[in-house]
């Protein structure tokens, strides 16, 4: 079974946000930030919803055109990849 599931949160986070979102991920749900906001304000809202926490990696995309859209998520797909996968060891 998969679950899909969204949240929209503002600047002043509505009562038990933070603890719903902490609750999910905990549940092993996926959890991701789509935003218009600036980067900061975007981050510092994520941080204090338990969203993002400082093990993570943070990607931020900005591209303004699909072209440089694709490019930039095939690169965090690549990279996420490689992180994925264990390191295979070289004999010689």
């Amino acid at each position: 079974m998969e679950l899909i599931g969204s949240t929209a949160i503002e600047d002043k986070l509505q009562d038990e946000v933070a603890e719903t979102i902490q609750f999910a991920k905990s549940a092993g749900i996926k959890v991701w930030v789509l935003t218009g906001d600036k980067i900061e304000t975007a981050t510092n809202i994520g941080f204090s919803a338990g969203l993002l926490d400082s093990n993570m990696a943070l990607h931020s995309i900005e591209e303004v055109n699909e072209t440089e859209l694709h490019i930039k998520i095939g690169n965090i797909n690549v990279e996420l990849d490689s992180k994925a996968r264990p390191s295979s060891a070289q004999f010689g």
